[in-house]
């Protein structure tokens, strides 16, 4: 078999699996802007003196700080 003739019809369906994922994307959605904003909320708070505090929201740790 000519190359010639099995190059063509990969290129043409590397183009077309380009185009459908990204028709897809746009139009199913995608979540990296969900990952995203994920990603800048903490995980937690960590007292500034005292590693071991750890709470869910912002506050003064047992000393005061």
């Amino acid at each position: 078999m000519n190359n010639s003739k099995l190059i063509l019809p990969l290129v043409i369906g590397a183009i077309l699996g380009g185009v459908v994922t990204k028709f897809a994307l746009s139009y199913f959605g995608s979540n990296e802007q969900s990952s995203a904003i994920d990603a800048d909320k903490p995980l937690y708070w960590v007292a500034p003196m005292d590693d071991n505090y750890r709470r869910d929201k912002p506050g003064k740790s047992p000393m005061g700080m």
